[in-house]
């Protein structure tokens, strides 16, 4: 039996947030850690009986990952995780270094010598993940460490734009245009 903390937990938690927004922010967090491959048929009934919640929240949470492209509805057929193309990929990545560069300009003009230091180790680190192509060292250190590290401000919501690539696999290498904010800031800074 859960204690009564955890059950003041739950409550408090469905107080704030709907069933339906709670299922789809699990079936994001699967989808974005590879947990959900891309091109997985989702099962409602299997998804309701994991989550142990009715069918209702499941159905309700497909369509807002649809609205917002994590997965795709095929009539007669069900509900698949979404793969992203080559063409859709690269496109991906030009805005991201649009955003990066963006990312390491005003991280240059607000970072404090602490941070400064910390990020210069944590640069170091990615920079021997990325050459040794291993994705599950790389991305941890780059979405939970160095953003927080670089924008205090975010360490409670960390920006989708700055998440984990979807999609990608231990197998594929660790894309170092994810190093260029960091490498611009503290190249940029003088400290």
């Amino acid at each position: 039996m859960a204690s009564p903390s955890a059950h003041s937990a739950t409550i408090e938690l469905l107080q704030s947030h709907s069933l339906t927004t709670l299922v789809q922010r699990e079936l994001e967090r699967r989808i974005l850690e590879g947990d959900l491959a891309p091109g997985a048929k989702l099962n409602e009934e299997d998804i309701a009986g994991d989550l142990n919640v009715s069918r209702g929240p499941v159905r309700e949470a497909f369509r807002a990952l649809e609205s917002a492209g994590l997965v795709r509805t095929e009539k007669n057929r069900g509900v698949f995780v979404r793969q992203v193309s080559i063409a859709e990929a690269d496109e991906i990545y030009e805005v991201r270094a649009g955003l990066d560069e963006l990312i390491g300009r005003l991280l240059a003009s607000r970072i404090q010598p602490s941070q400064l230091t910390e990020l210069r180790d944590l640069l170091k680190k990615m920079q021997q993940a990325a050459r040794a192509r291993s994705v599950e060292d790389y991305y941890p250190l780059n979405v939970r460490r160095a953003v927080p590290t670089a924008f205090p401000s975010r360490r409670a919501s960390t920006p989708k734009s700055w998440r984990p690539c979807r999609g990608a696999t231990p197998t594929a290498p660790a894309p170092s245009c994810t190093l260029t904010p960091w490498k611009a800031a503290t190249a940029c800074t003088r400290r």
